[in-house]
């Protein structure tokens, strides 16, 4: 039976389980998994939290509550909410034995996969490969040895698995190979793989693909590393405070929507489908982004965040050093910005009922204000 909280603030209702379920999450350490880990533990359930480098569990407890707390969840304690297993990643055989070792006193529901390596540069692609995809299918054939009883592996890919393309991105396996960094080649080869593997294996999988991952829609909160959106963030602030440059030119387009997807929003859907879990197929492909609006186009947001930094930032090509060095900074970057992307995502409403709702200028403003303020100290 399933029950409903409501939350106020955005009028809407988010689905959880009534009884106590146990969950498996990797990627604890990480914002998405920490974040996914203490809603799960909010509401009500147990967290079996899968590291690679964390004998004690220590680091994987305090990136769990520090996102309980930048989201006003409950503490999660180890030991009792959360536990911690850790295994050798050197050893091929560690991970089996680990999940043996869990699957002896527990039983799980659902697993979230979200731990990714992250690199860009094809200079690391095989480490990117043998994290992303050779791990991943290791986990899943593991999960669907030792926990039959297991409803579901979420996978958590990146909208961005297809690479720039001109037409839109369904939700399904893109076969065209995808060369654009380390990251989103391994992201794509490990959806081929894994639901090659999904074919043959009673394990049902859903693959999950968030956009831009930013901070909470309440305050802004996120973890301080720059990555993605942040990226930008930074770079305007070096350009502006470094170089006392107050007007300046991003080689962007002011009409692209730039598709930021709050990491409540994440969790909420992730929260849903599982709850949702009888209404999914075998194998699905669910594109977590949210509607567009007018809020969320570049002049949008180059706006917003010039008004924080007392700038004025607009689309242009770079003429001067400072501009030059700025959009350098943020070259890596620049294909989720310059590219216009096109993403269907008719799946999470059709199992969930549900929309991803586009954010709203203060939304974006809560995330802006956060970053340069724990951050910066502006």
């Amino acid at each position: 039976m399933l029950g409903y909280r409501l939350t106020a603030m955005w009028l809407c209702c988010t689905v959880y389980f009534v009884e106590k379920q146990s969950f498996l999450v990797t990627g604890g350490t990480g914002f998405v998994g920490g974040s996914i880990a203490a809603q799960l533990i909010d509401q009500g359930h147990s967290v079996l939290a899968l590291s690679r480098n964390d004998n004690d569990g220590q680091r994987t407890l305090n990136s769990v509550r520090t996102a309980a707390k930048g989201l006003h969840l409950k503490e999660p304690r180890l030991g009792d909410s959360l536990k911690v297993y850790h295994y050798d990643d050197k050893n091929a055989a560690s991970l089996a034995r680990t999940l043996e070792e869990i699957s002896l006193t527990n039983n799980i529901h659902s697993v979230v996969h979200a731990a990714a390596e992250m690199s860009y540069s094809f200079k690391l692609f095989q480490q990117s490969i043998k994290s992303n995809k050779v791990f991943t299918l290791n986990f899943y054939k593991n999960i669907a040895k030792y926990f039959s009883d297991c409803k579901r592996f979420y996978y958590v890919s990146t909208a961005y698995s297809s690479g720039p393309v001109d037409f839109p991105i369904e939700e399904k396996i893109l076969t065209t190979e995808v060369q654009t960094n380390s990251y989103q080649s391994s992201k794509w080869a490990t959806e081929v793989s894994l639901s090659e593997v999904s074919k043959v294996s009673k394990l049902p999988l859903t693959i999950l693909r968030p956009s831009i991952v930013i901070g909470s829609r309440l305050d802004g909160w996120a973890q301080s590393k720059p990555f993605g959106f942040y990226m930008f963030l930074s770079g305007f602030f070096r350009a502006v405070k470094k170089f006392k440059k107050s007007n300046i030119r991003v080689d962007l387009v002011e009409d692209n929507h730039i598709n930021l997807v709050s990491i409540d929003q994440v969790n909420d859907a992730i929260t849903n489908l599982i709850s949702a879990n009888g209404n999914q197929n075998k194998l699905e492909v669910v594109n977590l982004v949210p509607k567009n609006s007018e809020d969320n186009k570049t002049k949008t947001l180059l706006m917003l965040i010039g008004n924080a930094l007392e700038a004025k930032l607009e689309c242009g090509l770079p003429g001067s050093l400072q501009e030059k060095v700025l959009n350098k900074s943020i070259q890596l970057n620049k294909i989720f910005a310059k590219h216009s992307w096109n993403f269907k995502t008719g799946n999470y409403r059709r199992i969930t009922g549900k929309e991803i709702r586009a954010l709203t200028l203060d939304n974006i403003k809560n995330v802006i204000g956060f970053y340069y303020k724990k951050s910066t100290g502006v």
